[in-house]
C-alpha cells in the first residue's frame, strides 16, 4: 500500500464524506471512491460504512487507522530527513540536547550559525538530565548541554566525557524585603519558616530532598519547570528559591531586575553545580560542530560578565 493510499483512508476518516475528502486531496469523488475500494480489496476488509449521512469507519477500520497513521508519519519523516540531507552538502545532521536553563544560548547560537552557513543541519531537543545522559550514551544525540552535580558527573563519566564550561554555587534567592534576607547565616529554623519554589528536574529535586533530610519537612508553594514562573513566585509569594545564578541568567536575560538577595547554603548542602556538555567518545564530533559548541559555551558564561 502506498503513502497516497494511506492518506486517502486517513483523510476520509477525518472528513466523513467523499466529496470533502476528494476536494481536500484534489481528486474527483469517483476517483477517491475507486481508490478506497481498491484499498479494501487489497486488505480484504471493509474499512468504511457508506450511509446517507456520511462515510464512517467500520470496526475493522477503527482498529487499523492508528497503524495507518503511524505508517504515514514514518513515511513523512523519511522524506523530511532525506530532504534535510539533500540540503546539507556533506549529508550531516547534528543532534543536540539541552537542559531547560540552557535553551537560550544554544538556540541563539544556532540561529547565528544558520545565517552564516547551511552546511550543517541541527536538530535541538530538550530533556531531563537523566534522559540526556541516556540519549548521548546510546548515540541518539551527538552531544548535550547540561547542568550537573558531582554525582551526576561521576555517573556520566562511566561511558561519556563531560566537558566543563563553568562551575558555581547554588544559592537561596529571597525577596529583598524578606526578613531573612539580611541575616548573615540562616538557621534550620529559618529555613523551616520559609515556603519554597522548586524546579521539577532531577538535580533540583535531589538538592531539595537533601535539604529536607537536614531540616525536616519544608513547605513547597510551587513546583514548576519554568524559571520565570519560579522568580515570579519568589516576588509575589515571598517564597525562597534554591538555584545557581548561571542557570537563572541563561534562562532569564533580565533576571537582575527582580533585585533578589542571595544567601549561601554551602554549610548545609553540596552547593556546587557544573555547567558543560557531554559527548560519547565512540561518536567523535567534526570540527564545525566543535566550533559551534565552543561558541555556545562562551555564550553560557558571558551572562556573568
Amino acid at each position: 500500500m502506498t503513502s497516497e493510499q494511506l492518506r486517502y483512508v486517513v483523510e476520509l476518516a477525518n472528513y466523513h464524506t467523499l466529496q470533502k475528502t476528494a476536494d481536500a486531496l484534489h481528486l474527483t469523488k469517483s476517483g477517491l471512491s475507486k481508490a478506497i475500494h481498491q484499498i479494501e480489496d487489497e486488505l480484504g476488509l471493509q474499512l468504511f460504512h457508506r450511509t446517507p449521512s456520511g462515510t464512517y469507519l467500520t470496526r475493522q477500520g477503527q482498529e487499523l487507522l492508528p497503524t495507518m497513521e503511524k505508517e504515514l508519519n514514518i513515511n513523512f519523516k523519511l522524506h523530511q530527513q532525506a530532504s534535510s540531507l539533500q540540503n546539507s552538502p556533506d549529508g550531516k545532521i547534528v543532534r543536540i540536547g539541552h537542559a531547560n536553563s540552557l535553551l537560550k544560548p544554544v538556540f541563539t547560537e544556532f540561529l547565528q550559525m544558520k545565517k552564516a552557513s547551511h552546511s550543517t543541519k541541527l536538530e535541538i531537543s530538550q530533556h531531563s538530565i537523566a534522559k540526556l545522559i541516556d540519549l548521548v550514551r546510546s548515540q541518539q544525540l551527538d552531544l548535550a548541554f547540561v547542568d550537573l552535580n558531582q554525582s551526576q558527573i561521576n555517573q556520566a563519566n562511566q561511558s561519556l566525557t563531560f566537558h566543563e564550561i563553568h562551575h558555581g554555587p547554588l544559592q537561596l534567592y529571597l525577596r529583598a524585603d524578606n526578613p531573612l534576607s539580611d541575616k548573615k547565616q540562616l538557621t534550620i529554623d529559618d529555613l523551616r519558616s520559609l515556603s519554597f519554589v522548586t524546579m521539577g528536574d532531577q538535580l533540583s529535586q535531589e538538592i531539595f530532598n537533601h535539604l529536607q533530610n537536614i531540616c525536616g519537612p519544608l513547605r513547597v508553594t510551587l513546583q514548576t519547570d519554568d524559571y520565570w514562573s519560579a522568580c515570579e513566585a519568589v516576588s509575589k509569594l515571598n517564597a525562597g528559591f534554591i538555584v545557581c545564578k548561571m542557570m537563572l541568567k541563561n534562562a532569564i536575560p533580565d533576571f537582575d531586575h527582580w533585585g533578589f538577595r542571595e544567601k549561601q547554603l554551602d554549610y548545609l548542602i553540596d552547593d556546587q553545580v557544573y555547567h558543560g556538555w557531554i559527548s560519547n567518545p565512540n561518536r567523535p564530533l567534526d570540527q564545525e560542530t566543535l566550533q559551534f559548541v565552543d561558541r555556545v559555551a562562551k555564550r553560557i558564561v558571558s551572562v556573568l560578565d
